[in-house]
């Protein structure tokens, strides 16, 4: 079985996650592996099934060098479906191997009400509305909705499930779920008290998504995938796709990267046909904002990579905000209504001095922060003589370096000293490296984010909720999900700013604002 072109940034989040485990080692083991996708003619039959499964072989592919898609039973739905789920799969990963040998598969995932003959490691995944389902005994009765939520959130914790056990002796605890309710809208372990069905016609009109990466991406994929919503959602992104970003984009292609793809162009062919008008502006946050000549900013949902990229947002006073991340240990999103609890920004307000960008990158390269500093500014590119001198100061073979010559300093830092493994941690320390999770990791922080929009947007939620939801997928699914959060206690964050609460107040009190989202700014 061939691993994907894109293997290398693949490895380098397996062995983020499994933090001491040897990356050559690591590669001729999942050379090695694949995992079984397994469905009958009911999960073939139903909109919640068909998002499970579909979630879970584009996830799958992005790791794994072989997938076998196993058709339970005969029909033109599952047959059909098997033919569709390979097309996704080579369209990701062209080599991968469809039919590998059966003691090449690892785990298996099935989605339905049968049973598969003979025994394999694996868990049955499903879905009722908002709620997640995970058996590893017997098949789940899911329901056909057009809710897509707890189906997709199911497919994340199934892949996850399946990567705990291949990997369980290099976990602290990667021992299987017992059986798994996740209540996606209420961010509780159990079944979900709404509606399976959502309600018809909820508008996502004023809604920004900011940040068209791998959790933006699973945001945007799963809005896709529930015919209930409609109205403008805007994406607001400046990148291209990348090779590297397969590694966890969902829905992303070869294609996309080859024509390098406008990341807001890739994401409004998620929205062909859907009732859900995409308006992609491939701008910086700033940039856009500086065109817009309005910051009034209803919800904005944020997945962005940095700190500094959040305050942003926060700094813009949306009336609400909504934040999706990954992390080392877990993955969440979190709520913020200005002036009650804590702002996006108290959540990212450093305790302490940061490095900057060239320090950053001189301490992973080797060179001098101050030529380091010039080069960035400059925008200066790596030619062969620059490629040359920070091989030999990192010590790092020149050939495994050429790729990515011609590159601006900065993209140079992000796909080879971040994006491979050719660069040593020891260089620069932690400064030089940035995570990469596990794509089904930024999947599920993309799902719950999704989750979020449509809560705000069609008023479901009715009760209150902490500000903070926090998963961990590298372990059984914890019972004490949500968390309180209070405000930065530094009195240094924008929030406890007079003027800023002032023109948040002035901006969202004004005639036929609702009187329960006023801001009750306290000053100190």
């Amino acid at each position: 079985m061939r691993l994907a072109n894109f293997f290398g940034r693949s490895l380098t989040a397996v062995t983020e996650v499994l933090a001491g485990a040897d990356a050559g080692a690591l590669r001729a083991r999942l050379s090695r592996t694949a995992v079984e996708l397994a469905f009958d003619r009911v999960a073939a039959a139903s909109g919640e099934g068909r998002v499970t499964l579909a979630l879970a072989a584009d996830l799958l592919v992005r790791l794994y060098p072989g997938l076998a898609l196993t058709p339970l039973d005969d029909g033109l739905g599952t047959a059909a479906l098997a033919d569709d789920l390979a097309r996704t799969a080579k369209a990701i990963h062209r080599d991968i191997d469809l039919r590998p040998r059966r003691d090449r598969v690892a785990f298996r995932i099935v989605v339905g009400a049968t049973a598969p003959p003979g025994y394999c490691r694996g868990v049955f995944a499903g879905s009722e509305g908002w709620t997640a389902l995970l058996n590893p005994g017997a098949p789940v009765a899911g329901a056909d909705s057009d809710n897509p939520f707890g189906a997709a959130a199911a497919a994340c914790l199934a892949v996850a499930a399946a990567f705990r056990a291949i990997f369980s002796d290099h976990l602290p605890d990667g021992r299987p779920d017992v059986p798994v309710e996740l209540d996606v809208l209420h961010g509780v372990p159990g079944r979900s008290s709404a509606p399976v069905r959502l309600p018809v016609g909820i508008d996502l009109s004023g809604t920004h998504l900011v940040g068209l990466g791998a959790i933006g991406r699973a945001t945007a994929w799963t809005l896709a995938r529930a015919p209930a919503l409609r109205g403008d959602l805007h994406g607001v992104d400046h990148q291209t796709i990348e090779l590297s970003n397969l590694q966890r984009y969902v829905g992303s292609t070869q294609g996309d990267q080859a024509k390098r793809r406008p990341k807001t162009a890739s994401v409004a062919r998620m929205f062909e046909g859907t009732s859900i008008e995409f308006i992609g502006h491939p701008l910086t946050w700033g940039r856009y904002l500086a065109g817009r000549g309005s910051w009034d900013l209803d919800r904005v949902a944020v997945a962005l990579d940095t700190a500094e990229d959040r305050i942003a947002v926060q700094a813009s006073l949306p009336r609400r905000i909504l934040n999706a991340w990954t992390q080392p240990g877990d993955l969440g999103v979190s709520r913020h209504d200005f002036g009650v609890g804590p702002c996006l920004a108290c959540l990212y307000l450093p305790d302490r001095g940061v490095p900057s960008l060239s320090e950053n990158v001189a301490g992973a390269i080797g060179l001098p922060e101050s030529e380091v500093r010039s080069l960035l500014h400059l925008g200066s590119r790596v030619d062969h003589a620059l490629l040359a001198r920070i091989a030999t100061a990192s010590g790092v073979d020149i050939e495994k370096l050429r790729p990515f010559q011609g590159e601006p300093l900065a993209s140079f830092y992000a796909k080879a000293v971040c994006g491979t493994h050719h660069f040593g941690a020891s260089r620069g320390g932690d400064r030089g490296a940035a995570a990469v999770p596990m794509a089904f990791q930024s999947a599920l922080a993309g799902v719950l984010l999704a989750a979020e929009i449509v809560a705000d947007a069609g008023s479901i939620r009715t009760g209150p909720i902490a500000p903070l939801t926090k998963i961990n997928l590298l372990r059984p699914l914890g019972r004490h999900l949500n968390e309180p959060a209070g405000r930065h206690p530094s009195n240094r964050c924008l929030c406890h700013d007079p003027d800023f609460a002032s023109a948040h107040w002035a901006k969202w009190s004004r005639p036929g604002a609702r009187a329960d989202e006023e801001p009750m700014f306290v000053a100190g």
